[in-house]
């Protein structure tokens, strides 16, 4: 297990291992690149998170963080992880290219909500965010819930194999949104 206590900023790059769980304190920075936790990883207000191209086998929770919280990336091949659980992080969340063993769940968070080419085997939920909301080329296992967020949707170019859920004052917005230049 490694613990990341207020204060400290843990890099872990290509190549490192952690055998067991991840726990990231309040006022703790925890930066992944490549790499493998064995067990599951969570935070309650870090100042700052990114696990790219990282392998979790276990479910990733984020809850209260400070600074932006980044799941894969535009340029990693993402990370393979459990289920993952966001909530109430206050400077964006970003989940990019990520292949995800179980459900998204995405709720509360402020800053902004990207969930971009991501592989999800169970259900993804988003809902009541700020800072508008982009999910975008994703391939969903179960269905999708995209309700009560503000900030405006961009939502195009998924498969979701179960139902999908949106509020209407989000699916006009999405119209708008995809026929602007």
């Amino acid at each position: 297990m490694l613990g990341v206590a207020k204060g400290q900023a843990i890099c872990l790059e290509a190549g490192g291992k952690v055998t067991g769980s991840v726990t990231v304190a309040a006022g703790g920075a925890f930066w992944m690149s490549g790499g493998t936790i064995g067990g599951s990883f969570s935070s309650s207000g870090a100042s700052a998170l990114t696990l790219s191209g990282a392998t979790v086998t276990g479910a990733v929770s984020v809850g209260g963080s400070t600074g932006p919280v980044v799941i894969g990336g535009p340029s990693s091949s993402g990370d393979t992880i459990g289920a993952v659980v966001l909530t109430g992080n206050t400077e964006g969340v970003a989940v990019e290219n990520n292949h995800i063993s179980g459900a998204l769940s995405i709720s509360g968070n402020a800053g902004g909500v990207g969930v971009t080419g991501d592989t999800v085997a169970g259900s993804a939920t988003v809902t009541n965010n700020t800072g508008g909301v982009v999910f975008t080329y994703n391939t969903v296992g179960g269905s999708v819930s995209i309700t009560h967020n503000s900030g405006g949707l961009q939502y195009s170019g998924n498969t979701v194999k179960g139902s999908v859920d949106n509020s209407r004052e989000q699916l006009n917005e999405r119209r708008l949104y995809q026929v602007r230049p």
